[in-house]
This record gives structure tokens, sequence and C-alpha cells, in this order.
């Protein structure tokens, strides 16, 4: 993250705050299918699963596809846009691997505005469904972004801290769990170059697969523009809002 974008962001907290209370207004409200911006997710490679293999090998049924919205009838995955879960808020995390299908090594980790250091918190080992790797009641106590790093390279959830400007990171809410509210994190971990075309097969994003809940007693933290657009779903972690949409987005 660059001293620019903090500076750029500092400046937006109290606007932020002032929005605040607009958006929790809107909060009760989500959209359907049709969200703002949607990043392309590719079919995977034979022998690996895609979105809706890896939502029902994880919470079991039938997921059936609804716009860019999934659900088996009991639990929903409905699709966040890509432009307002690149920043995430301050709150305690239960993160766990759910999948794994890339060769490559595979590190979770976070980057605060209040400090440019890329933070590991786990290592995911193993390879599909066997994928390991955890951490628990993990604080975070400033906003922050995703990183997933490892020999393939380092990417993250804010598109324009990434080296080829693309989303390395699409998410889910994950609804009707016995830990509301749930988000699963699916990263991409190639880098678009010069041999690899911008319509390319890579873009599967199942390489690293997370659950993000809230830690027991705790309120989890959400994505959340800082003000209602119509049409994108609108999340909330009981009562704890955090997101700071950015002002310069990467061309997707």
């Amino acid at each position: 993250m660059t001293r620019n974008s903090i500076n750029s962001i500092s400046k937006k907290i109290s606007t932020f705050m002032k929005t605040a209370a607009l958006s929790a207004a809107f909060a009760t409200f989500t959209a359907t299918s049709a969200h703002a911006g949607l990043t392309t997710v590719k079919a995977p490679h034979n022998g690996e699963m895609g979105i809706e293999q890896i939502l029902e090998n994880t919470y079991g049924g039938n997921f059936v596809a609804s716009g860019s919205n999934w659900t088996n009838g009991t639990i929903t995955a409905n699709r966040i846009d890509d432009s307002v879960d690149q920043e995430w808020s301050a709150g305690n995390y239960d993160i766990h691997t759910v999948a794994k299908f890339s060769g490559y090594t595979q590190t979770l980790g976070i980057m605060s505005h209040s400090d440019t250091t890329v933070h590991n918190l786990f290592s995911s080992s193993g390879f599909g469904l066997g994928g390991t790797g955890s951490v628990n009641n993990c604080v975070m106590s400033d906003t922050f972004c995703f990183t997933r790093d490892g020999d393939s390279g380092l990417q993250m959830s804010e598109d324009n801290e990434n080296s080829d400007g693309r989303d390395h990171m699409v998410s889910f809410q994950v609804s009707g769990l016995s830990n509301d509210p749930t988000y699963l994190l699916f990263f991409e971990d190639l880098n678009l170059t010069n041999t690899i075309g911008g319509n390319r097969s890579y873009a599967d994003f199942n390489d690293l697969v997370v659950q993000v809940s809230r830690s027991t007693g705790q309120a989890v933290a959400a994505p959340l523009p800082a003000a209602f657009i119509p049409g994108v779903l609108l999340l909330a972690g009981n009562g704890v809002y955090g997101v700071i949409r950015k002002s310069r987005k990467a061309a997707k």
C-alpha cells in the first residue's frame, strides 16, 4: 500500500463516519443478482472444482445459480460487488482454509492502513478440499486488506495494490449458517503477464479459498460502501462498519 493511498484514506475517514448512519439506514435492503461490477470467473481446470462444487462440498446440498448468487434452499451465497470487497474493517475473525487448487504455495495475510507491512496469518497446505491452515480469534485493530502470498507472487484484495492492477479476490456472503455473517473469499494466484492474455483460463479463482466468520461472542467486520449504491449488496457486520471505498479503481 502506497503512502499516497494511506494519506488519501486518512482524509476520507471523517467523511466516512458522517455517512455511516446513512449506510446503516439502507443496510436492511439487499440487492438481487444485479451488481454494479463483477469480475469474471473462468471455468476451473480439468480435475479441479469451481465455485458451485466448492460450495456443495463445503455446505452440502445442490447449489443452484440465481444470477451471480448460489443457494441450496437453506444456505445462500450472495456475490459481493468487487468494488466494495477490497477493504475490510477492524474486528475479531476466525479464518480457515476451505480449498486449495494450486501447486503454488499459499499464505494468507493482512495489511493494515496504519502499517504497510504484510502480516502473514497462516499458510495453507495440501490440495483440493483437503487444504489446511487456519487462525482463530484474530484481532484486526485497523482497516485492512487481505493478502495472499506464495511462489507465484503477492496479490491483495485491493486492486490498485496489485502489480497487474487486476482483481485477485472475489467474495460471497454466506447466509443460513449458525454463525452469520460468514464470508467465502476466492483468490487467483497468477498475475496478468505478456504471455497470459486478458481472457486467460487461469482466472478460475480457486487457488485459495478461505472462510471468514466472527469469533465467538465478537462482531465480525464486513465490507460496506461508504454510501448506499442502488443495485449493490450492502453488508452490515452487527453494527460494525468500516470499508472506505477507493476513490481510484483499477480497470478489470
